[in-house]
């Protein structure tokens, strides 16, 4: 975890977290050859957050979106057909995963918003070493969500392009740890 030192995650938005999370979701799942539309769906909403405005109506759906029927990691929930095709080991670890990736914003709603963020970034940080899951670089993400952001960040267009080029980078003391 040297390479995500705690100077640059203090300048990291939940937010810009979370979606660092989620890309280590998204190698995990190559690496595991696991698919399943649910979880694609949920992945998907993540990245909403970078259109969004300040309204609390917005952040409110945000939020709300997290909570499908057939997933939700808040709850734990995880599609039937998805877990009984994982073996045991991976398919606990998806779940905490998951679940710590979604916690990593959810907790910010409340006191000590930074900290319990922190802890959750740090246990899903430790899963993906444990399976040897690269971490994309962290700086595009200090520079497009800082720690203190509430506006929207940009067009559907560029969002999409965002998540392209930071879902393909790899953080630096990592190099030569290609994302599959």
């Amino acid at each position: 975890m040297d390479y995500y030192t705690p100077e640059l995650r203090a300048r990291l938005s939940a937010e810009g977290k979370m979606l660092i999370a989620f890309i280590g979701v998204e190698r995990f799942c190559q690496q595991q050859q696991i698919h399943h539309p649910e979880l694609d769906a949920l992945i998907d909403h993540t990245w909403t957050c970078l259109t969004m405005d300040s309204s609390s109506a917005q952040w409110d759906a945000w939020e709300e979106g997290f909570h499908r029927d057939d997933i939700d990691p808040m709850y734990h929930v995880f599609p039937i057909d998805l877990l009984q095709c994982l073996p045991e080991n991976i398919k606990g670890d998806l779940q905490y995963l998951l679940t710590h990736c979604v916690e990593i914003t959810a907790v910010g709603w409340g006191g000590e918003a930074y900290e319990r963020s922190e802890r959750h970034f740090e246990k899903v940080i430790a899963i993906l070493e444990e399976h040897h899951i690269p971490l994309p670089a962290i700086e595009p993400f200090i520079r497009v969500l800082p720690r203190y952001y509430r506006q929207p960040v940009m067009s559907q267009e560029h969002a999409q392009l965002f998540r392209q080029y930071v879902s393909t980078t790899v953080s630096a003391d990592q190099q030569g740890c290609e994302p599959q």
